[in-house]
């Protein structure tokens, strides 16, 4: 977008550290956003219910509760499908097994920045390759609501692998927790892309 035109958005926030959810919705704000924020998941549905028109959702993966990032990602995007999310922790690393980028704690201002405006710049990608006709299905290949649900069960235990990484207490753990994780997620990615070469 150019300079006559700045890029702004409804963001909601959502973390359990009152200092962090400050800082996050100023640095936002300081951006030209309108801001919400949140310090639970179940606060965070009840404001998405509240506004139709927010369009980002930036969410702390580990917080107290029954409903962690992961969870209130999902939950928000059965909601609104078109919603993106950019995670924060200060435990996990961007592994590339999630369905948006990580920002480790603790973050700078330009780094926010700079990853809002590369998600909404490969999202602008991603819509013109939906638009394109989808590849015949290769022989022998399971059919595609089978597909779906396979991958469905494979992104489900990676996700959970994730959450156990979060609160490993040792390291080795942690990594061992995360590779398991990506194995899955790989599996996924092979069963909706029967073609991709492994």
């Amino acid at each position: 977008m150019g300079q006559s035109e700045p890029f702004r958005l409804k963001v909601l926030v959502v973390d359990d550290d009152p200092d962090v959810l400050k800082i996050a919705s100023a640095a936002l704000a300081g951006e030209g956003h309108s801001v919400f924020s949140a310090a639970t998941g179940r606060e965070a549905l009840a404001i998405l219910d509240g506004d139709s028109d927010i369009k980002l959702l930036f969410t702390d993966i580990v917080m107290p509760g029954s409903m962690d990032g992961f969870d209130l990602a999902e939950a928000a995007k059965a909601k609104r499908p078109g919603l993106r999310v950019i995670y924060t922790s200060g435990y996990l690393k961007d592994e590339g097994v999630w369905d948006g980028p990580l920002l480790r704690k603790p973050w700078t201002k330009d780094e926010l920045t700079r990853t809002i405006a590369d998600l909404y710049s490969s999202v602008g990608h991603r819509t013109g390759a939906e638009r394109r006709l989808p590849h015949a299905q290769p022989p022998g290949s399971p059919p595609s609501r089978e597909r779906g649900t396979l991958a469905h069960i494979y992104r489900a235990e990676a996700k959970r692998l994730l959450g156990l990484a979060a609160s490993a207490g040792f390291e080795d753990a942690r990594l061992s927790y995360l590779e398991l994780a990506r194995r899955y997620e790989a599996l996924a990615e092979r069963v909706d892309n029967p073609r991709k070469p492994a």
